[in-house]
């Protein structure tokens, strides 16, 4: 596809002094200038649509008079003489849909000789991803996208200096007016987005065979069937932040390029619900331990050995049986209770459905995994809009993070009491 702007100006000077943004191509596919070439030699066949640029391309735009834009930035009168007063050197900008972009030094403007000051002259921009630098202008222009722009986006390019001067867009002359120096940005490269996208549904239709056919997302049992077995709030919260940052990963390197996009919240919450799923399983673990069972044993055998006792003692004085008869009755009821608790030890748990087992303990509903559940959504929706609108994951304020440690904490702290009655 041939690339570019053709434009064919005349080779005088604009009256103002100002420079001209005639031509916008991508490198290595722009024409061949140097310092005789003036505007009125340049011809090239017109472009019939924006062409494509994205991140770590380089742009090269082509500009009338260019020499006049350098001696800006270098605080230059249009002879090149030091300007008096306040002026501070500055480098060249790329400004798309006007977010500044990328800069580039005065002295990289090649032509813009003396010899060439009604000539062309051009400028090349780097298009880079920096997340201490422009990441909030990359966010604007490639954040939330439109569905027909999700791929590519239509922008306006201009040039000028970093302190937001813009150089005048030529009009005359121009073979196509259409185009209005514009150019499709690239958002996402269509080949690397539907092959990333088909190896995480490959993962995710792995994943969820595993959880109907495994304990990977239940609460460990005795149960010979796996899906049997009850949810676990804690393990499913771990799943829920470890696929969310891995598909946010992702979705921010196949736009920008970064893997630098972990914050500081992010390794919170997946340490958190890594913490609540360890703290869950050994709550867990302690349930079933061969001191409970054996403490409930002795019990029952105690208590069977003074039901004997007593039995004898009837049988030898049948009058002082009438005064035995509620002691054996209560003795009898006490068995009853503990031989429940070594029923419940030795009967594993069974799963009644995802919601029931999340948000109950034992067989009441608890506020407690409620408010879990519903703080792990409510951040959820805002790491993944975030992460949609800015191209980056979210630093959580430290009070939100403390609300979401508290729900944590709070599940552990109710998980105690039932493991230990």
């Amino acid at each position: 596809m041939t690339i570019g702007l053709a434009l064919l100006l005349s080779g005088t000077a604009l009256a103002d002094g100002e420079s001209q943004l005639v031509g916008l191509y991508l490198e290595n596919r722009e024409p061949e200038v140097d310092d005789k070439t003036t505007m009125n030699a340049v011809g090239e066949a017109k472009s019939e649509q924006p062409f494509v640029v994205g991140i770590d391309d380089t742009l090269v735009a082509y500009l009338r008079d260019a020499r006049l834009l350098a001696n800006r930035a270098k605080c230059l009168d249009q002879d090149g003489r030091k300007i008096d007063g306040a002026c501070e050197e500055q480098n060249l900008a790329l400004y798309l849909d006007g977010n500044k972009l990328a800069e580039s030094k005065p002295e990289r403007v090649e032509g813009a000789s003396a010899g060439n000051v009604s000539g062309l002259g051009k400028v090349r921009f780097k298009l880079e991803y920096d997340q201490d630098v422009n990441k909030d202008a990359w966010a604007r222009l490639l954040g939330s996208p439109r569905l027909r722009e999700f791929f590519q986006k239509p922008v306006t390019v201009r040039v000028g200096l970093v302190d937001g001067y813009i150089v005048p867009v030529a009009r005359e002359g121009a073979l196509d007016k259409d185009l209005d120096h514009k150019v499709r940005l690239q958002r996402i490269k269509e080949g690397w987005f539907i092959a990333s996208s088909l190896v995480l549904a490959l993962l995710m239709w792995i994943f969820i065979r595993k959880i109907r056919t495994t304990d990977l997302l239940r609460d460990r049992g005795e149960s010979e069937d796996p899906a049997s077995k009850p949810w676990s709030l804690a393990r499913c919260q771990m799943a829920f932040w470890f696929f969310l940052i891995t598909g946010s990963f992702l979705f921010i390197w196949l736009i920008t390029n970064a893997l630098d996009t972990i914050t500081t919240s992010t390794l919170v919450l997946m340490g958190m619900g890594a913490g609540t799923a360890l703290g869950s399983a050994l709550i867990d673990a302690s349930r079933d331990t061969l001191a409970q069972r054996s403490e409930l044993i002795d019990a029952a055998k105690q208590l069977e050995a003074q039901i004997a006792d007593a039995g004898q003692l009837q049988k030898q004085d049948s009058v002082a049986a009438l005064g035995w008869n509620g002691v054996v009755a209560s003795t009898q009821k006490r068995l009853a209770d503990i031989q429940k608790q070594l029923a419940a030890l030795d009967a594993p748990a069974k799963s009644d459905s995802f919601w029931n087992d999340i948000l109950r303990d034992g067989s009441a509903m608890s506020f407690h995994r409620f408010q879990m559940v519903v703080w792990t959504a409510v951040l959820g929706v805002v790491f993944i809009y975030n992460v949609w609108k800015t191209l980056a994951m979210p630093e959580f304020d430290t009070t939100l993070l403390s609300l979401m440690g508290i729900s944590s904490g709070t599940y552990l702290g109710f998980k105690l009491p039932s493991a230990n009655g």
